[in-house]
């Protein structure tokens, strides 16, 4: 939540350069759990032999962290 008065006191605590890396950080942080879970969500489409029972559970967790890698991280830049 920000604190009152909006997002510009917010951004006043922090360098420009220090906000740089924060965004570049967040940006590798969405890129590798999208991409990470979409190669697991892949193999398991691709192998067959990769599902058995463990294995989707497996799957369901890199479903919803995907999601979450695709619709929270993204709420969190606009």
């Amino acid at each position: 939540a920000l604190p009152p008065g909006g997002g510009e006191q917010l951004l006043g605590r922090f360098s420009t350069l220090w906000a740089i890396v924060l965004a570049v950080l967040m940006a590798l942080l969405i890129v590798a759990t999208v991409v990470g879970n979409a190669l697991v969500m892949l193999a398991f489409v691709v192998d067959s032999s990769l599902r058995t029972q463990n294995n989707y559970f497996l799957l369901n967790l890199a479903i919803s962290d995907f999601l979450v890698g695709v619709l929270n991280f993204n709420s969190h830049n606009s």
